[in-house]
């Protein structure tokens, strides 16, 4: 059986908080990002915007800009 033990502290190396990957955190409605790229790393954004949707609210979209360029840009 598991014995439940309470007050145990985190270790250091587990505390460690990843590098963010993508600017979501600082981004404001209207902000966008270039993503370097093709086609390929566009979906890598979009899957990782949309965690990121799902876990602080945000909304965002990835597509092709005008310039021909894929961005993603804060919605909400």
């Amino acid at each position: 059986m598991f014995q439940v033990q309470s007050n145990v502290p985190l270790p250091a190396a587990l505390k460690k908080k990843r590098r963010q990957t993508y600017p979501f955190a600082t981004m404001q409605p209207g902000d966008s990002f270039a993503v370097p790229g093709g086609p390929v790393d566009a979906n890598r954004v979009a899957a990782a915007a949309r965690y990121w949707c799902g876990v602080h609210g945000q909304k965002f979209t990835v597509g092709k800009g005008p310039d021909g360029v894929y961005r993603c840009w804060r919605t909400e």
